[in-house]
């Protein structure tokens, strides 16, 4: 393992700089490949770019040129700090295929966007055919977010890709800010993509004021009949707040591109795109983790 700066974030939100200098972290850029943490840990990263557009350990991922897939696997990353405009605990900017898999995210993300691994995922030709694939699997996300417009547990926004993969992730994020953001449990924002999202939670908590608006947020553009499958899935998220939403999805899409199997969500409030109600008790008690467990469909 790893300790690039000892006791970095101290009372869960403050950088411990007081009398010493922070050794700062110089970000990846455009690279492909893999990179295998090997189940090390980092921890006291320091990522300050208060100005970077799209920020994180790998600033950029995958070359224009190249259409090679981007592999991350086995890493984690703990007492640690990023700050940008655009930030990802992980990526910055992804752009062809990206697969994150068996990591996790334990820190602070400063930003107008954030997110705990990718902030932004793009093809380089967003008039292309979808051909790029996705993929986040085992993993997790426990960032505190101090956040100006919109934080989500994985992805910020993901456009033009033939597949998004989220499979057996987590987030269990806390949200603080001095203004009024918005805040999703998995994905913000994706147009232009296939989506699924299977055997995956959300347990993220949020201070007043904030509009917290379900497991995934906007299904933007879905030109080609790109669908969203959410399965086997479920959020208990902070619901109490006074802008609490809905349940598993933000906003209402045709129901022949949605399909929405066995997932729960708590009964704080009501969504047309939500999957079947359940109460607090019912999470706690284990009832819905036995039915979660239970499932057995389409190889899940």
């Amino acid at each position: 393992d790893i300790v690039v700066n000892e006791r970095l974030i101290i009372d869960g939100n403050y950088i411990n700089e007081r009398g010493r200098r922070l050794a700062e972290w110089t970000p990846i850029n455009d690279f492909e490949g893999i990179f295998d943490g090997q189940n090390h840990i980092i921890s006291g990263l320091y990522n300050y770019q208060p100005k970077g557009d799209s920020v994180g350990f790998f600033n950029h991922t995958g070359k224009q040129s190249i259409t090679n897939k981007v592999e991350i696997k086995n890493l984690g990353f703990k007492d640690s700090y990023v700050k940008g405009i655009t930030v990802g605990g992980f990526v910055g900017r992804a752009h062809s295929s990206i697969e994150i898999s068996n990591s996790f995210f334990e820190g602070l993300i400063e930003g107008d966007y954030t997110s705990g691994f990718i902030g932004h995922a793009s093809e380089f030709n967003s008039s292309s055919k979808q051909k790029a694939l996705l993929s986040i699997k085992n993993c997790h996300n426990k960032a505190i977010f101090n956040t100006l417009f919109t934080a989500a547990g994985l992805v910020q926004n993901v456009d033009n890709y033939k597949e998004v993969r989220i499979e057996n992730c987590s987030n269990t994020s806390k949200l603080l800010s001095k203004r009024i953001p918005t805040t999703y449990g998995l994905i913000a924002y994706f147009s232009r993509s296939n989506v699924s999202i299977v055997n995956s939670y959300n347990a993220s908590s949020v201070i007043d004021p904030t509009y917290y608006n379900g497991f995934v947020g906007f299904f933007v553009d879905h030109y080609n009949g790109e669908t969203i499958a959410i399965r086997n899935s479920y959020d208990v998220g902070d619901l109490s707040k006074k802008f609490a939403f809905k349940g598993l999805l933000y906003n209402v899409i045709n129901e022949n591109f949605l399909t929405i199997d066995h997932c729960f969500y708590r009964t704080d409030s009501i969504s047309n795109n939500a999957g079947s109600p359940a109460t607090l008790k019912e999470f706690e008690n284990g009832t819905i983790a036995a039915e979660l467990h239970n499932y057995k469909k389409g190889g899940v």
